[in-house]
């Protein structure tokens, strides 16, 4: 989504895997230490895995997702369904409401190991952008909605809840993006302007060791620290907008 126009912050890195946890009985801390599942049965095992190793950035491409709407903090850093804020980079300083939006990559052709992969859209605002419309309306008819020629930010914000509460499939654009962390709280701490990203576009990024792949890492050229690319939702399209194939790896 085209959100950067207005400094929206970027996804939150995906977290590493939770552990499964089972109900009742089969709660791991409930077994028997002598149970058969542990004295019989042998695992095989990888010695060129590393169970301690992340999973790569999703390549840049175009996704099949299921969308959920995930709480955000307000002003008292409580967390609510929708929160609202000043514009104040915009003319004027009008007022928007915004949320987040999760995304869960599905349907992953050749490529199983991001099947379920998940993406945070941190900020998804009604107030319309240079294209005259907004991020929540856009959303609304990506996911197969109708929207209004004209709402309040309070009937666009309870049109787009209504439309993710149905977890709607969409198609999605990402993209790698890499920002020092560092940089941008030094910036904020001088109170002067917010560092650009260090680069936007897998295609930016050292090739890795796999042929066809990138290197997520990459130096910091202000402070040179190390940083990690993080991918970013950068389009939403509708099921029927998605290529042949369901995704494009560029």
């Amino acid at each position: 989504m085209a959100s950067t126009a207005f400094g929206a912050p970027v996804q939150d890195e995906p977290t590493q895997d939770a552990p499964e946890q089972a109900n009742g009985s089969e709660q791991i801390a409930d077994l028997d230490p002598n149970d058969p599942r542990l004295t019989s049965e042998a695992l095989d095992d990888n010695p060129e895995g590393d169970a301690y190793a992340s999973l790569p950035p999703i390549p840049d491409g175009k996704y099949r997702a299921k969308l959920k709407q995930v709480d955000v903090k307000d002003g008292a850093g409580k967390l609510v369904r929708f929160a609202p804020r000043i514009a104040t980079w915009r003319p004027g300083s009008p007022p928007l409401l915004f949320t987040a939006v999760q995304a869960n990559v599905i349907g992953i052709g050749g490529q199983e190991q991001y099947d379920g992969y998940v993406l945070t859209d941190n900020w998804v605002t009604t107030l319309p952008n240079r294209s005259g419309t907004s991020e929540a309306a856009t959303i609304i008819r990506k996911a197969g909605g109708t929207t209004p020629q004209r709402a309040t930010h309070a009937q666009w914000m309870e049109l787009l809840l209504k439309t993710l509460a149905g977890e709607p499939e969409v198609g999605i654009e990402t993209a790698w993006e890499a920002s020092c962390q560092a940089c941008q709280e030094k910036a904020k701490h001088d109170g002067s302007r917010k560092p650009k990203a260090i680069a936007t576009g897998e295609h930016h990024f050292k090739a890795g060791k796999v042929a066809g792949t990138h290197d997520p890492n990459i130096q910091c050229p202000g402070c040179s620290a190390w940083v990690v690319a993080r991918p970013r939702i950068v389009g939403y399209m509708t099921v029927a907008e998605l290529p042949k194939g369901n995704t494009v790896v560029r």
